[in-house]
């Protein structure tokens, strides 16, 4: 008949077997604390003993996670949350979108321009619209009551991502608007966009819209650039060609390319403008993700000097984002003296 043996510990009764009990310093013998009762001390012993042992230098602290690129030590708020497994990326958001970003240039043209076409096929096929185009290739933008206009139908001659000069003329009396842009398509549908909304930003452009409606006007492509360091100065040649400025030619609002100079700017515009530039001058106090504070006595320039958005800075020093940006954070140095 096997033997009943009292745990010290929890005071069971259990078989005196190898099973239930480790074996004694002596032979033959069996210790007193059962097995279970033995694996429960150890283990409180042991996270006891790692509370006392002092923290090391390069263990991460609670709330914070190590970047898996950069190895720097960011808040749990610079990763992003995999939502379908309730847990954060190995690399924080800034090495995450460099990487998506060197992933998306290292592709071809052609693979970009063939992975856009797959999106809009997919997407007019669940809308159920016709994908008939001249060329084999596609129209872009459909109005609300889903009724392709002329100038709808002249947008779509020319692929996505093709850099050049274009124009958008007026076919009753002639004039022109001449622009430049690195995906001339995605700017004429924001042309398109504006000038159906009534707030484009070349006022006479707009009243000729609203006067001889969308049908009489074409986008053209005047000349494809693939250099766009020129882009500019090929875009001012062809306002000068095109009278693109004059009284009664065109409709830019300034006779130079990439400029506003020339442009009447209203009161409400100028207090605008001059409000940005104060604030734009005020100092801050910038902390940045690894701990260290700096004194910024230009913000707009401190941002495109590290890669950042002024608008996210400037919500973070007025109070109206709590999430560092990039693992910045802002204030006024005026708030923080005070």
């Amino acid at each position: 008949m096997t033997e009943i043996r009292t745990c010290s510990t929890c005071r069971e009764g259990k078989p005196a077997t190898g099973q239930h009990f480790h074996p004694g310093k002596r032979p033959g013998t069996l210790r007193m604390q059962c097995k279970v009762c033995t694996r429960r001390v150890q283990r409180e012993w042991y996270y006891r003993k790692q509370a006392l042992k002092p923290r090391r230098a390069d263990e991460v602290p609670e709330g914070h996670k190590r970047c898996s690129s950069c190895a720097l030590m960011l808040p749990l708020d610079n990763f992003y949350l995999l939502r379908g497994v309730n847990r954060r990326v190995s690399a924080c958001r800034s090495c995450t979108r460099r990487k998506l970003k060197e992933n998306y240039d290292a592709l071809p043209k052609e693979e970009h321009q063939a992975r856009n076409r797959k999106a809009y096929e997919r997407r007019k096929q669940k809308q159920g619209l016709s994908l008939d185009a001249p060329d084999g290739l596609l129209h872009i933008a459909v109005t609300r009551d889903e009724v392709k206009t002329a100038a709808l139908k002249a947008i779509g001659h020319v692929p996505f991502r093709i850099s050049g000069v274009y124009a958008i003329r007026n076919l009753k009396t002639g004039q022109v608007y001449v622009g430049s842009a690195h995906d001339v398509r995605s700017r004429w549908g924001t042309h398109f966009w504006r000038l159906n909304q009534g707030n484009h930003h070349s006022p006479r452009l707009q009243r000729a819209w609203n006067r001889d409606g969308a049908e009489c006007f074409q986008f053209d492509l005047l000349e494809a650039i693939s250099d766009r360091s020129i882009l500019i100065l090929v875009e001012q040649a062809w306002i000068d060609f095109l009278h693109a400025f004059a009284v009664h030619g065109g409709y830019n609002v300034s006779a130079t390319a990439g400029s506003t100079a020339g442009r009447p700017s209203s009161e409400k515009q100028k207090q605008v403008a001059r409000q940005r530039a104060l604030a734009s001058a005020r100092p801050y106090r910038v902390t940045w993700p690894d701990g260290r504070t700096e004194t910024v006595p230009n913000l707009r320039v401190f941002c495109e000097q590290q890669g950042l958005h002024q608008s996210a800075m400037r919500k973070l020093a007025a109070g109206k984002q709590t999430a560092p940006h990039r693992g910045f954070r802002c204030a006024r140095v005026s708030d923080v003296s005070g």
